[in-house]
């Protein structure tokens, strides 16, 4: 929520989403807009990313 905070906004969605990835481990998800941003948070913590549906 950093950048958020800088823009003196609410959070951002994809802030919220980055947040509640688990540190290596293994996330599954449908969501198709935001899987570059969660590919690339998820990659920082050592989580591998499955996308489905």
């Amino acid at each position: 929520m950093r950048l958020a905070t800088r823009l003196r906004t609410e959070a951002f969605l994809w802030e919220c989403m980055v947040n509640l990835i688990p540190p290596r481990s293994q996330l599954l998800t449908s969501e198709e807009q935001m899987l570059p941003i969660l590919r690339n948070s998820a990659e920082c913590i050592g989580t591998s990313l499955q996308p489905i549906g």
